[in-house]
């Protein structure tokens, strides 16, 4: 047991001096296996005296002491080319508002535990996901999280201007759009962001609609069509997946036999309106 404690102490010393490692270095310092190597290292996790890394070498973790963090940053090669854009990017800015990001740099965040830290922030009456730069503290990160809740309030309430004003409605496609209006003003359905398209017969939006359980955020295509088929259906079920939100359809006609039958299958997460 004495012996087994002092090559656990030796194994601790080299760490402080040399980390981040991986069991393989400690096998060729100290002239131990690779799996003794591995057992060490992994006890001195357990007992909170080394930290162990999410970020892999090869198949391997690294093992790091408290204080080597930074050094982490020498080991960004191994990350992959998402995640290392991700990396550069959070460390560029330092805070990052989750909801304001491309799905593909939101999921490589999540991927990236070593460099990406996860703060849950309430703004108003939800609360949202912030990502800050590792070696910020908190106290470091508000104020650059408090400027991103400003700036996006701001441009909010630009927005949601633009969408009541009657005059913003007048220059619209006409009847169609002042339909979908009226439906939103209604049902307190607030406009999170006009979606450019270009068809007279068609409009598409990302809404926040009010719930028990506070507001939610929908992918919202309108048609202007007397009978809307299964195409219709799958292109607003193929958008709502790509931007990862539920979808709602408003159409001012009525659906076809078939897309009738689809919807109560295939697309049973569409939410139709007719208005």
């Amino acid at each position: 047991m004495a012996e087994e404690n002092k090559v656990s102490q030796r194994v601790l010393e080299i760490v402080k001096v040399k980390g981040p490692v991986i069991p393989v270095q400690i096998s060729t310092e100290i002239r131990i296996s690779i799996l003794l190597a591995s057992a060490i290292l992994s006890e001195l996790v357990s007992n909170k005296q080394l930290k162990l890394s999410s970020l892999k070498v090869g198949s391997t973790p690294l093992y790091y002491a408290q204080g080597q963090e930074e050094k982490l940053q020498g080991y960004v090669k191994y990350l992959h080319d998402k995640e290392k854009k991700a990396y550069e990017l959070l460390k560029s800015l330092l805070v990052l508002r989750d909801k304001a990001l491309e799905p593909v740099v939101r999921v490589a965040l999540r991927q990236i535990k070593d460099f990406a830290s996860q703060l849950h922030v309430q703004a108003g009456g939800d609360v949202e996901v912030f990502w800050k730069w590792y070696l910020m503290t908190n106290e470091e990160a508000e104020p650059l999280i408090r400027k991103l809740l400003e700036a996006g309030k701001a441009v909010k309430k630009e927005e949601t201007q633009k969408t009541i004003l009657p005059k913003e409605v007048k220059k619209d496609a006409g009847e169609f759009i002042k339909k979908v209006m009226e439906y939103f003003g209604s049902n307190r359905i607030e406009v999170v962001e006009r979606i450019e398209n270009k068809k007279k017969t068609e409009a598409e939006f990302i809404i926040s609609v009010p719930s028990p359980v506070g507001s939610i955020k929908y992918y919202c295509r309108a048609k202007d069509k007397k009978a809307c088929n299964d195409g219709d259906l799958s292109s607003v079920y193929v958008q709502g997946q790509s931007k990862k939100l539920p979808a709602l359809f408003l159409t001012t006609g009525k659906l076809t036999k078939k897309a009738t039958a689809m919807l109560e299958k295939e697309f049973s997460t569409i939410n139709v309106k007719q208005i």
